[in-house]
């Protein structure tokens, strides 16, 4: 009989050796098909690290701002490293493809837990397109998720007015919790806030319309947080502190300058004290006096502020502007009996929010929410950017070498060759070496070419503080990278980086096959990871920071109709190139001021009429190329370049600037921002006649035109000489790449007034004190509407020392369509 049929039985060890493979085979393959976040679940034992998150103010916040993440970290486990990655999730697809599985960013920080340790970590997220949630991730060494968990957030609805409250005891608010605002649908939210919940970056306190300080332990808060909530003002925000028998504990340690009065001890006012504003509120129904005696502390009003309210020589309510911000100072606790329990109470706050906060109140009733980015000039700024980067390719002379080393070898050196050696198939082997060698020359060109010529271009804003506060700086960076894959980039500055919002939108980053960005915020920046990058592709990250500088800009100047007189001097440590001092609607050229330099000026004064600041400088300047964000040999000097930014930042989109021909903006005048034109306000003392010409720009001050500093009688601005020197630089994996850097330097300064004036509008400001009726509409910057009912409001003269008024005279047209 035949053997070939017969098969050998495999041995038990054989068998069980080939189940063990094809299971450790089965096992790893599903190690890929299972998501990681279920693998990580599934993995972790009943000890380990856990975490506990909370987003946003009580899960609220404003849109298209930064909004901090509170992570509880716990480990009932051994000694543990790894990081806290946070991504955000987005409740709105339709502004972006937002919703993947794969988010376009996420940020990240290392953490180290020994056994049995707990620790508490804040990180700050921008926030866009009205998202609803972040998920914070807990990695391991490897990058695993070892633990996950969601955090909810709820945008601000339209008209919803966040007041952030910082006090010991949250109790005495019913007043202001009842508040009515004039303008319809309009509703106050408070947020307590306490030394660990209080943001210590400026930025993220952009979520509040209002702070409030009563009754506080201000010494309780860490010199960062005190130091953001000084640049929070000084960039626009508005603060209410009370003080009252405990004003010590509550104002003594804020910074010297910000309260606008000097407080030397407490009193007593006697009941039936008027405590309403004058002018203020007129439906109080009688309630406008106080009940009781009340306790208040006893305080001299400072030079440059407005006293509200007087109670005799005492003063009660104190107004101050503090850079572009608002600080208010009330004598009294109104959380304390009498006036907590006070029927006026919400007369009372009702007035104080409307005069401090102002328009920004009326007006979130109808600002769009969860509006795009990308309609912004954010995208101009992205364009601009490009266009002013170098060309990437090749020089032209390299390749010209190139070429005929390639022809003169193919010539004469083969002929040659041929020659001497005498043997004639040595020349074809000389063309195939030839054509062999040069290719590869040509494709390992172009190999380096593509390698490692990333560039990177950047433009910053930095707004110098005022009344000490510390600087504001933007920077916006373009990163190019000729090749695809990973990209390291290091941002210096603080820990405030973030991919730009307008890529998101425009389905750029984030979009199924493009990138994931990480940012990882360290001690001296950011780091940012910019994974699988397309080919030839321009990523934009903007970094925000305030910080201390060293030196400023110091004027003493004297405006009159015709003349600026006085001097400037520069007391940074660097000089700046095509300076301007800025007026509503006027720019003077100052040229060059070098560091520690100070400038004499006797120049005329010539208002620019119905255009923007940035087209009277472009016009000036005899700047004669015209400038598309497409044209990528368009800017060639610093000045061109200098002028196209300034228009991009003034919110002009694609503007063009040629030789001056009598227009200044694609042949027809380019009107400034919207402002109210109908009243003029005019003053006769001393001999002097002021008259405002225009009208003062109700609710916006001076800040119509986007290059001036809201606050500032005047602004000066300038660009940093060797930025490189002066400001740190960009690195892409580890160098420094080819590009340009800009620093655009804006500086408030100060103006005194003499002789005759005739000012034109913004030098005066107005704002609305009151409104009865709960219909009031602001259609735009500046115009009001109401169908029924009145408004108060309340216009401020320029400061003018030994100037005698006799009289103000206000006109109002007698069409007032005219001005709408």
């Amino acid at each position: 009989m035949s053997n070939r049929n017969h098969r050998p039985r495999l041995s038990i060890h054989a068998r069980l050796f080939i189940i063990s493979v094809c299971g450790a085979v089965l096992l790893f393959s599903a190690s890929f098909l299972v998501p990681a976040s279920a693998l990580a679940y599934s993995m972790r034992g009943s000890s380990g690290p856990g975490l506990r998150v909370d987003a946003g103010f009580s899960t609220r916040y404003k849109n298209s701002n930064w909004v901090p993440v509170h992570i509880a970290l716990s480990n009932d486990g051994p000694d543990f490293s790894g990081t806290v990655s946070i991504n955000t999730t987005d409740g709105f697809p339709q502004f972006g493809p937002r919703g993947s599985s794969s988010p376009p960013s996420s940020y990240q920080q290392s953490i180290t837990l020994a056994s049995g340790a707990q620790k508490q970590i804040t990180a700050y997220v921008p926030v866009y397109f009205g998202e609803h949630g972040v998920t914070v991730h807990l990695l391991d060494s490897s990058g695993h998720a070892i633990v996950s968990q969601n955090a909810l957030l709820q945008p601000l609805i339209s008209g919803a007015t966040l007041i952030g409250v910082l006090a010991d005891q949250n109790t005495g608010f019913g007043g202001l919790n009842s508040v009515q605002l004039p303008s319809p649908g309009n509703t106050v939210i408070l947020e307590p806030l306490n030394a660990s919940s209080m943001p210590a970056v400026a930025a993220v306190l952009r979520n509040f319309d209002l702070i409030i300080l009563d009754n506080f332990t201000t010494g309780s808060l860490s010199r960062e947080q005190i130091s953001a909530l000084q640049s929070w003002i000084d960039q626009g925000g508005t603060l209410i502190v009370a003080g009252g028998p405990e004003w010590q504990q509550t104002l003594s340690k804020l910074p010297a300058g910000l309260l606008p009065v000097s407080i030397s001890g407490t009193g007593t006012l006697p009941a039936g004290t008027a405590l309403l504003p004058v002018n203020g509120p007129a439906g109080a129904s009688g309630n406008t006096r106080a009940p009781a005696p009340v306790a208040i502390s006893l305080a001299r009003a400072l030079p440059g502020s407005e006293t509200v309210l007087l109670a005799g020589a005492t003063p009660l309510i104190v107004q101050r502007h503090y850079g572009q911000g608002t600080v208010s100072y009330l004598a009294f606790d109104p959380t304390l009996d009498p006036i907590a329990g006070w029927p006026g109470a919400a007369t009372l706050w009702r007035a104080l929010l409307l005069r401090a906060g102002g328009d920004p109140l009326i007006e979130n009733s109808l600002a769009p929410q969860g509006n795009s980015p990308g309609q912004s000039p954010l995208s101009n700024t992205e364009t601009l950017i490009q266009s002013l980067l170098p060309n990437t390719s090749p020089s032209p002379s390299l390749l010209l070498v190139l070429l005929l080393s390639y022809l003169i070898i193919l010539g004469p050196v083969r002929l040659f060759v041929v020659r001497i050696v005498k043997r004639r198939d040595w020349s074809w082997r000389i063309a195939l070496s030839a054509i062999v060698v040069f290719s590869l020359l040509s494709y390992g060109l172009a190999l380096y070419q593509k390698g490692t010529s990333a560039l990177s271009g950047s433009i910053s804003v930095m707004q110098l503080g005022q009344n000490g506060a510390p600087a504001h700086m933007k920077t916006y960076v373009g990163v190019f990278v000729p090749s695809q894959g990973d990209f390291q980039i290091h941002m210096p500055g603080g820990p405030l980086v973030q991919p730009s919002p307008y890529d998101l939108a425009q389905g750029g980053p984030g979009s199924p096959g493009a990138q994931n960005t990480v940012v990882a915020p360290g001690s001296d920046g950011s780091d940012v990871d910019l994974q699988n990058v397309s080919i030839w592709t321009q990523n934009t990250l903007i970094s925000e920071q305030d910080l201390q500088t060293q030196g400023g800009i110091t004027s003493h100047l004297t405006l009159n109709t015709t003349q600026l007189q006085g001097t400037v001097t520069n007391t940074l440590s660097y000089g700046l190139s095509d300076v301007y001092v800025l007026l509503p609607g006027v720019s003077i050229s100052l040229g060059h001021l070098a560091a520690g330099q100070t400038l004499q000026i006797d120049q005329p004064v010539q208002d620019g009429g119905a255009t923007t600041l940035a087209d009277q400088i472009a016009t000036s300047s005899g700047v004669g190329v015209s400038y598309n964000p497409g044209n990528d040999n368009s800017l060639k000097t610093p000045l061109q370049r200098h002028v196209a930014i300034l228009s991009t930042l003034s919110g002009e989109a694609n503007a063009q600037y040629g030789p001056y021909n009598g227009s200044s903006c694609n042949g027809t005048t380019c009107p400034r921002s919207p402002m109210y034109n109908g009243i003029s306000v005019g003053s006769v003392g001393a001999g002097s006649v002021i008259a405002l010409n225009g009208g003062p720009a109700i609710g916006t001050g001076n800040s119509s035109d986007p290059l001036l500093l809201a606050g500032a009688p005047a602004t000066l601005i300038g660009w940093a000489d060797q930025a490189s020197s002066a400001f740190n630089n960009v690195t892409v994996n580890g160098g420094t790449p080819a590009g340009f850097q800009e620093v655009l330097i804006q500086a408030p300064i100060t103006l005194a007034y003499s002789g005759a004036l005739n000012l034109g509008a913004g030098f005066s400001s107005g704002q609305l004190i009151d409104a009865q009726g709960t219909n009031l509409q602001v259609p735009a910057p500046g115009l009001y509407g109401l169908s029924t009912g009145s408004m108060t409001f309340e216009f401020a003269l320029p400061s003018m020392p030994n100037v005698q008024m006799d009289g103000i005279t206000i006109e109002v047209p007698s069409d007032i369509t005219q001005v709408i």
